[in-house]
């Protein structure tokens, strides 16, 4: 599979819905350096895959930031529900593309 096949098909099956929230600012990625860059805007922010967001949280955890986490798109921390109504429109929107993929 190629990378534009991987990207388009994480952008059918909509699994980049998470954010990773800083305080009042969400996660866009480091610089050259290693050091954190954060931005207000959500619609900025790097668009992860929970398992990558979660990811990146204990990282940030681990270099003493304070309180960051998962959130969805608009900023809602992400519990369990959150997590599982994300899980089930993904479903939702690949069967809506791909059709029925049972054989």
């Amino acid at each position: 599979m190629s990378r534009n096949q991987k990207a388009r098909a994480q952008e059918i099956s909509g699994d980049a819905v998470f954010l990773v929230r800083i305080g009042d600012n969400f996660y866009a990625g480091t610089n050259g350096s290693g050091q954190v860059l954060a931005i207000a805007a959500p619609s900025r922010a790097k668009h992860l895959s929970y398992h990558d967001a979660d990811a990146i949280v204990q990282v940030l955890l681990n270099k003493g930031y304070k309180n960051p986490f998962v959130t969805n798109l608009v900023g809602e921390y992400a519990d369990i529900q959150v997590i599982e109504d994300e899980r089930r429109r993904a479903a939702e929107r690949i069967q809506k593309f791909w059709g029925n993929t049972e054989r």
